[in-house]
């Protein structure tokens, strides 16, 4: 973490008092620009319409022009949307493609000069953001979105050239839907997108080509994730350790269990990570069950501690004595508190806010997630008997673990090569954001300057002067701090009657952490 000589500081300046946010937020783009006519496609892409092989095959690739994301301060690509048409009748459409993969790359092709030969498409940062792996598609016409979250977040910078979507379904059997679904496409007026497809997945060149394009609707952050692992095969369940619960059948009502679980990911996990993005700001796990797959889950961990360090040791040679797996930048990013679980199966997201951000560079080592449970004392609640967390066997030592059913163990008492499935999230240095808002303030309206950073920076200290100066004095603004993980930030009011509204501000990480 920085020394006092490193610390970081992240400038806000407020120019007058209408000055409007200079802040980076999600950003939505939808391609192409809508033509007066929609076309619709029932094929390409939707193949399982066309029952033209068995198991029927495809690779689909659609360029969009880099004019569609000018103007962007958000260039990490987190979902995709296609919307969903019908044909005939209007009704749900619930289908599941049992294989498919999805690559992004940047790429020197515009549109309407793809080649027909796929590999001349791709670009050099070709990147799988999702599977191979299944994906059920849901939703109901007209223009329901049908989003598809990747595995994995894309870099993109539209000054580098154009967006490439590479679609492969290795496998997209399964009944034709009677209904005759269809996804929104338009030609493109303005020449914005072009595609090229092939029935067979494996072909070398395409057999189809045409101009229009598939509405697809970008989600684009600042922030970034990694799913490891990503494809998630030879995914399997663990309901022992880390749910420790599960371990105890029907009986008493109270009890009291602990456990120490440590598992180390290797940093070859997280190779191409935007370097601009230092902070990991929340954990996240999936939910299964093995005996009631689609049902709802929740339960409460009491007094949990979560610690991430940078570890030397991998995965091959994680210790069973749990202080010789721990890094010299060893810190406490959540409690020790009470932390609520809840989630549907299959893949109920269970995400752990960090209540203070980590700072992890890939090039100084692997991540060691270190959990300790201390008291998990109270009743049991709904189902959680029969829930498990997605993990995964790593047989090219990705990640393992370590535990013990005694928190105060200094030794493990279990080791395997078996790590859960885990979404880090990465941030960037915290952006200072500002508005100038009229709030009600007790019985009056009063102006006031909102304040606001993203994500997870509650342990930053936020500081102000009159002017931006080498020797400037820098005091603490101590209004009371709003928001919080879920709310979309946190942000303080500056009264304008205590504050002038011409300032400058920064984020500053103290030391100690």
């Amino acid at each position: 973490m920085p020394t006092k000589c490193e610390i970081r500081i992240w400038l806000c300046v407020l120019l007058a008092a209408s000055a409007g946010p200079r802040c980076r937020g999600d950003t939505v783009i939808d391609a192409p620009t809508p033509g007066p006519t929609e076309t619709n496609s029932l094929y390409p892409l939707l193949i399982k319409q066309a029952g033209l092989t068995n198991p029927p095959s495809m690779r689909y690739q659609q360029v969009y022009n880099s004019t569609l994301f000018t103007n962007l301060d958000s260039t990490n690509i987190t979902t995709l949307w296609f919307y969903l048409e019908f044909l005939t009748n209007r009704t749900l459409v619930n289908w599941t493609v049992p294989m498919m993969q999805i690559n992004l790359s940047t790429t020197s092709k515009s549109a309407d000069g793809l080649s027909p030969v796929f590999l001349e498409n791709v670009g050099p940062d070709n990147t799988v953001v999702f599977g191979p792996g299944s994906y059920s598609f849901r939703g109901n016409a007209p223009d329901t979105a049908m989003g598809v979250t990747l595995e994995r977040s894309f870099r993109y910078n539209p000054a580098l050239g154009n967006l490439l979507v590479d679609i492969r379904i290795f496998d997209g059997s399964g009944p034709i839907d009677p209904n005759g679904p269809a996804l929104e496409a338009f030609n493109s007026p303005t020449d914005e997108v072009s595609r090229v497809w092939s029935t067979n997945v494996n072909a070398s060149a395409a057999d189809g080509v045409d101009t229009t394009g598939l509405t697809t609707h970008f989600l684009l952050s600042p922030d970034a994730f990694i799913t490891v692992p990503s494809p998630r095969a030879a995914e399997t369940f663990t309901v022992f350790p880390f749910l420790i619960r599960q371990t105890y059948n029907f009986g008493p009502t109270n009890y009291t269990v602990s456990m120490r679980y440590q598992q180390v990911y290797s940093s070859n996990l997280f190779e191409g990570l935007d370097p601009s993005l230092v902070y990991l700001t929340s954990l996240t796990f999936f939910l299964e069950s093995q005996l009631y797959p689609g049902s709802g889950f929740g339960w409460l961990v009491k007094n949990m501690q979560i610690n991430l360090s940078t570890t030397p040791k991998g995965p091959s040679d994680l210790s069973t004595i749990f202080s010789q797996n721990v890094g010299a930048d060893d810190t406490i990013v959540l409690g020790p508190r009470t932390n609520g679980f809840s989630g549907s199966t299959p893949d109920g997201p269970m995400t752990v806010y960090l209540d203070r951000p980590f700072r992890y560079n890939p090039a100084h080592g692997n991540i060691l997630m270190d959990v300790r449970i201390t008291d998990q004392t109270g009743p049991f609640l709904y189902d959680m008997f029969f829930a498990d967390l997605a993990a995964f066997n790593s047989p090219t030592g990705l990640v393992s673990r370590v535990w013990s059913t005694n928190v105060t163990a200094s030794a493990a008492d279990g080791v395997d090569g078996t790590g859960l499935t885990t979404v880090f999230q990465f941030d960037g240095i915290p952006s200072l954001r500002s508005a100038f808002l009229p709030v009600a303030y007790g019985s009056g309206i009063s102006n006031v300057i909102h304040i606001k950073w993203p994500s997870q920076p509650s342990i930053f200290q936020l500081q102000r002067a009159d002017q931006a100066a080498l020797n400037q004095v820098w005091q603490s603004v101590t209004n009371q701090l709003g928001g919080g993980a879920l709310g979309g930030g946190w942000f303080i009011d500056v009264p304008t009657a205590t504050s002038p509204p011409h300032g400058v501000y920064r984020l500053v990480w103290p030391t100690g952490h």
